[in-house]
């Protein structure tokens, strides 16, 4: 129940923020609202149960196909039973359509090499409603960048607060960054 009211907070923070700048140009079958984080950090939230993930947008990094951007993301430490970060979607309720297939996909690096895993799903910001329950989990013992992605067909109604959501390590130090968040619209069949 605390976690969805702080998400509730977090989303309407975040949403005056997408309608205070402007959205970069997205491809129709696109739902991340800046994926490639270009025009700053719009639509994107962390958050944890203990010690504060610091969140801010880096530049001039070697990123995967040429993205010189990306969310960087950084704790000191401590116990938590929960971490996330989410990239918002554009109109999920409309996007998403029962029995249609779409693939999720973010770009990942681990700084600290540490081995501990992340999950990539879409669900809302209590991780407890989405589309799917498809994931993809993985963790990384080098410091190069990694494609999370999965291919799904959505089976439930999505909600205005679901997003691209990324279940981080929920204790210890982090530093990991992200970028090219995309969930797309498969072709038909």
């Amino acid at each position: 129940m605390l976690l969805g009211v702080a998400w509730v907070a977090l989303a309407a923070t975040g949403l005056s923020v997408v309608l205070a700048s402007p959205l970069p140009d997205r491809h129709p079958d696109e739902a991340v609202l800046d994926g490639r984080v270009t025009a700053g950090l719009i639509g994107w939230v962390v958050a944890a149960q203990a010690d504060a993930v610091t969140m801010e947008r880096v530049t001039g990094v070697d990123g995967p196909r040429r993205v010189d951007a990306a969310v960087d993301l950084r704790r000191a430490g401590n116990s938590g039973a929960w971490a996330f970060l989410l990239a918002g979607l554009a109109q999920p309720e409309e996007f998403f359509e029962i029995g249609r297939s779409y693939r999720m996909q973010l770009y990942v690096r681990d700084l600290h090499a540490s081995g501990r895993p992340v999950t990539l799903r879409i669900t809302d910001g209590a991780a407890d409603r989405g589309p799917t329950d498809e994931s993809v989990t993985a963790g990384f013992t080098d410091r190069s960048w990694h494609l999370l992605t999965r291919t799904f067909v959505a089976t439930r109604d999505a909600f205005p607060d679901t997003a691209l959501y990324v279940a981080l390590p929920p204790d210890g130090p982090l530093h990991w960054q992200a970028t090219l968040a995309s969930v797309r619209r498969l072709p038909s069949p």
